[in-house]
């Protein structure tokens, strides 16, 4: 007989139902594993299990400071007197408690100090609705686990310990595998002439059995089974595997298939549906198709929940759902098709702002009759990686109750793994001993421990997985391992809500892709406009200097490499101390931390080449493009880092959407890399042929008008950059300023534009890259032309200019152009000249635009052709480049400008003083056509300067000017405000709303804002500048503006007169703005 310390008692009071059952099964293998005898015996420790209606249970728990809530799913522990309390308001509930004190035995030291183990704990969940999603997309990639009873059991198990208390398995996701699902799973002898060639009966059969199976021990474990369908037919993802459905009997099919589904499968409590043309119907169809499917789900005789998923929803569609009488569900997506920041983002990208498609917009209006959910499509942005930050799903958890949602649904990891049913099983990693599991979802316990605890209790306590990370590293590493999954974990959310070139899931692949070709890569938008700046547009708002208090490229990529930095650290010192136990998993996580900390380095350097690119661009300072290549060169280097580092790691052919640039690896893309610094040297060498002009005109084919999310780049990508494009049909008008005198019988060639996988630099075959920009398009005249010359006109300010055009075909199938000739301005007139085929000239002429309109005549004898590529306008005189300085620390200051004049510069300088004290004349000295020059400015005043430019026949020019001079506020540049926004607690409809705020800053406040808007995301944000008063900033809302039918929310921006600003709330720890309820 086992001793009696070693002897435990449990106590069931009352009936349990299936989830607990297993649960106190899992409790007692806990038990016995750990030598533990079970009896009735005298024992050591009694343990009690009980739900809520076990009244003396509920009161012992209370005395024990353990009591049990009321809400649903609530648990509680405690230990007193020598017993174990196990107790939950349902059985959920107590299977979640069981299961927790299995799992803390497992892993506690030996021996077991009861009391420390179980501290009094009653806990409640903070969201309804849990929810855990997996698309089946590949026959040999699921075989193994699809159909297989144990990885469901293990599963479930899995899920009801950290949980979670709903799951979706969705058929459908842009494939024509399995679709519609219905034909797959059930006999339809109602519609004989729709079959499926490649599928029997038995094979059929297996299917329904697996559906039933899987539905059936998810149910046994508490977690709510959905049956997800998002496609009704293969619409345009594929050949469809179904013969015979036609769309006149499509509505009747799918309804019958979803009644039999559901009766077949009992335990299914819920349909989730695609209801906008993706989903195979189009959209005026929609309304009417799917009321025929929820006569289906009606038809199942049964509560069953209808979730209507929100992209492009139509409100008779959800209206159709609610007239059923079922619960109904909109659900909505969390952050685009991709994990972003843990809050909703605050400004949509323009063309995504009136639509109902990546984020909530307009549908947390009030009254409504649905529950509101929402869902993370993480599957665009981390496929395969470990991703776990506990920081980063407390505040997402938290966000997901954003107007009264009940919760949240999240994709599981490797969702889209062999999508499409392409291609034979593969394993994540090459080397056999990094696959350590069986499953291969084994490896992301962290990733459903995280989302599952802290959605139930956003303030579970941290030991909740330091406990595992300990039992799975050894107490010596497992706080290092646990840092560095944290810190390279920033990289993939923070990455996308600052860069996103594509809001799809099939855009954006965020552990793989380059973020775009150079000149695209700094047009691309952030994907929250409220928080964080694009290359391009800082730098339209530094020049006009109007910078707002959001992050800036720099600033992003600073944070980037402090937490590569601190990720990488931790992975170091983790390696000295992991055991050789856990070494094939440690090296998975090894793996990833330098695979995601390689890649925001990467980015950290391309955004500051984007940066620097875009002020070469808009401001023509020549220094800014020389360290645009060194950072693009950084980028290049880390890529072949990050190539270095993965080839042999990882499976070389990679699926996880479509083949053409959602597969295959990294070195793949390494020639988007080299084609960066190849374009950066294109756009070097014509800078240094043509230096600094008033005007360029760029002659090729009409400008392609992509999709709207595609950046401007893309919409003129064979346009070189500070050139203005010109097609064949621009015709001058004085108000266009631009153009031809007229645009008969004028042709163009282009170059075949690169697809948007080329310019997003995504393509898992490289195609043909634009190069030679200024040189590869132009125009022609066409045959047989009713007029041999054409006139190019622009409108020019006054002055002496040198107009240079650029002529010659280069294209595949090039000929000889000419004899033609040039008039400027309609006297000065060129001799005739024949350009050979492949072969590109220079012709220039100092002209006098003394109209303000520039003329250039291109004619050619009328059985030959003439050509134009593009023309540059020179002013005879100092041209300067220069990005303002607009702050300074005390000490040091360099200045830099970009001069060129055609006739070269005698002279530049820097005229500048401090404060009122007189002006002072600095010559800069030269570096190419980059002068600079160094000044000491001191603290006590601010500084200002101008440039001014001599060339050598005595022209000046100057950038500013002693009356308009730049001013340099001078003080701590590195300070920044801070904020502690009053949050308001209830708003009234019809009163106006004063909202406070206290800033602390070092400098003086320049200006602070408050910044409002309805909880509807299809408006802009209206600013109110604050004012001071008793030590606070004041603001009032007016009253017309606060209505019942939305939620209210604000946040405040300050900056200070040295242009550092700051947002309150702060996005670091908290939702970056206040949600106040509107009192209804």
């Amino acid at each position: 007989m086992a001793d009696a310390n070693s002897r435990i008692r449990i106590v069931v009071e009352g009936e349990l139902e299936s989830p607990a059952r297993l649960a106190l099964d899992r409790l007692q293998q806990a038990l016995d594993q750990r030598g533990f005898a079970l009896g009735d015996d005298a024992a050591a420790v009694t343990i009690r299990v009980g739900s809520a209606a076990t009244q003396d249970l509920a009161a012992t728990l209370a005395s024990a400071r353990a009591p049990l809530g009321d809400a649903p799913e609530s648990l509680a522990l405690a230990f007193a007197s020598g017993t174990l309390l196990i107790g939950g308001s349902d059985d959920r509930g107590l299977a979640y408690a069981l299961r927790e004190a299995a799992r803390r035995i497992d892993l506690a030291s030996a021996p077991l100090d009861w009391a420390t183990l179980f501290p009094p704990t009653s806990e409640s969940p903070f969201l309804r609705k849990r929810s855990v999603c997996i698309f089946p997309h590949n026959a040999a990639v699921d075989g193994p686990w699809y159909f297989n009873p144990a990885f469901w059991e293990a599963y479930f198990d899995k899920l009801s310990l950290y949980r979670f208390n709903a799951f979706s398995l969705t058929f459908g996701h842009q494939t024509a595998y399995l679709v519609p699902p219905y034909a797959f799973l059930v006999p339809m002898p109602e519609f004989p002439d729709v079959t499926v060639p490649s599928l029997t009966d038995e094979q059929r059969e297996r299917n329904l059995a697996a559906l039933q199976m899987i539905s059936r021990t998810a149910v046994e474990r508490g977690i709510d089974f959905t049956f997800g369908v998002w496609q009704q037919h293969s619409y345009e993802y594929g050949e469809s595997l179904v013969e015979g459905l036609s769309l006149d009997i499509l509505a009747d099919y799918c309804e019958l298939g979803m009644a039999k589904v559901l009766k077949a499968c009992p335990n299914i409590s819920g349909v989730q549906l695609r209801v906008n043309s993706e989903s195979g119907i189009e959209a005026e169809d929609c309304p009417a198709f799917f009321r025929s499917i929820y006569s289906g789900v009606v038809a199942a005789g049964r509560e069953i929940e209808i979730d209507c998923r929100a992209k492009a929803i139509a409100d008779d569609t959800w209206e159709g759902a609610l007239d059923t009488g079922l619960p109904t569900t909109v659900s909505t997506k969390f952050w685009c098709e991709h994990q972003g920041m843990p809050y909703s983002a605050g400004l949509l990208q323009d063309f995504d702002r009136m639509d109902r498609r990546h984020s909530y917009g307009d549908l947390l209006k009030y009254p409504r009759d649905y529950d509101f959910l929402f869902r993370m499509w993480n599957l665009g942005t981390n496929k395969f990686t470990l991703w776990g930050d506990p920081a980063w799903v407390r505040r997402y958890a938290e966000s997901c109750a954003l107007g009264d949602s009940k919760g949240f649904e999240v994709c599981a990891p490797l969702s889209n793994k062999g999508f499409r049913n392409v291609g034979g099983a593969w394993t994540l990693f090459q080397p056999e001993d990094m696959n350590w599991y069986e499953f291969e979802d084994e490896r992301y316990w962290f990733w459903y421990l995280l989302f599952g605890r802290l959605g139930y209790d956003p303030n579970c306590d941290a030991s909740a997985w330091e406990r595992e990370f300990q039992h799975r590293f050894g107490s010596d590493a497992a706080a290092d391992v646990l840092e560095a999954v944290a810190e390279s974990s920033h990289y993939l959310p923070f990455i996308t809500a600052a860069h996103l070139p594509s809001a799809s899931v099939f855009g954006w692949w965020a552990e793989r892709d380059t973020g775009g070709l150079l000149d695209a890569y700094l047009e691309v938008e952030p994907s929250d406009l409220a928080g964080f700046y694009g290359a391009s547009e800082y730098v339209e708002d530094y020049l006009a200097d109007s910078v707002r208090a959001r992050l800036t490229p720099t600033q992003i990529a600073e944070r980037l490499e402090r937490h590569a930095a601190a990720a990488e650290a931790a992975l170091k010192r983790a390696d000295t101390s992991v055991s050789d136990a856990a070494r094939p998993e440690f090296r998975g996580i090894e793996a990833d931390v330098r695979l995601c900390s390689g890649l925001a380095r990467y980015h950290a350097h391309k955004l500051r080449a984007g940066q620097d690119l875009a002020f070469f661009y808009l401001a023509g300072a020549a220094d800014r493009l020389r360290s645009a290549k060194v950072q693009m060169q950084s980028a290049r280097d880390q890529w072949q880092a990050i190539v270095d580092h993965t080839d042999g790691l990882y499976d070389d052919e990679m699926i996880f959407g479509p083949v053409k640039d959602e597969a295959g690896t990294w070195k793949r893309l390494a020639p988007y890399l080299d084609h960066d610094l190849a374009r950066l040297d294109e756009v070097q060498k014509i800078f240094d042929r043509f230096g600094l002009f008033a005007d360029g005109f760029d002659f090729g084919a009409q400008p392609v008008d992509p999709r709207p999310w595609i950046p401007r780049t893309m919409q003129s990508a064979l346009v070189e950059r500070r050139f203005r494009a010109v097609s064949p049909d621009v015709q001058y008008t004085p108000a266009r300023g631009i153009g031809w005198k007229m645009v008969r019988d004028i042709r163009a060639f282009s170059p075949p534009l690169p697809d948007n996988g080329d310019l997003l630099g995504r393509n898992r075959e490289v195609g043909d890259l634009a190069v030679n920009l200024l040189e590869s398009d132009f125009q022609h005249r066409g045959p047989n032309p009713g007029y041999v010359e054409h006139t190019f006109r622009a409108n020019v300010a006054p002055g002496i200019y040198d107009v240079t055009a650029v002529m010659g075909d280069t294209s595949p199938d090039a000929v000889d152009r000419g004899p033609m000739w040039l008039t400027f301005q309609g006297r000065h007139q060129t001799d005739r000249f024949t350009i050979p085929a492949g072969q590109v000239i220079r012709k220039s002429q100092r002209c006098n635009i003394a109209n303000g309109r520039l003329e250039v005549e291109i004619n050619s004898h009328p059985a030959s052709d003439w050509v134009i590529n593009a023309l540059i306008v020179r002013e005879a005189a100092p041209q300067i480049g220069h990005v303002p300085t607009r702050n300074a620390a005390p000490g040091s200051l360099n200045l830099s400008a970009t001069v060129t004049a055609p006739d070269g510069i005698d002279s530049v300088d820097l005229v500048w003083r401090c404060g009122d004290c007189p002006w002072q004349r600095t010559s800069m000295s030269a570096d190419g056509a980059v002068y600079s020059a160094g000044i000491t400015v001191p603290a006590c005043c601010d500084a200002a300067y101008y440039i001014e430019a001599t060339d050598a026949n005595g022209e000046t020019r100057s950038w500013r000017s002693a009356d308009a001079p730049q001013p340099v506020a001078v003080g701590d540049a590195e300070s920044a405000p801070s904020l502690d926004v009053e949050r308001v607690a209830l708003a009234v409809p019809g009163q106006d709303l004063t909202v406070t705020a206290r800033v602390d800053s070092a400098e003086e406040l320049q200006s602070v804002t408050l910044y409002y808007r309805d909880l509807n995301q299809r408006e802009l944000f209206t600013p109110v500048p604050m004012h001071q008063a008793n030590g606070a900033w004041s603001a009032t809302i007016p009253g017309m503006d606060i209505v019942p039918d939305w939620d209210l929310m604000y946040y405040v921006e300050a900056i200070d007169r040295l242009g550092n600003g700051s947002i309150g709330p702060d996005m670091d720890v908290e939702t970056p703005y206040v949600v106040v309820p509107v009192q209804r």
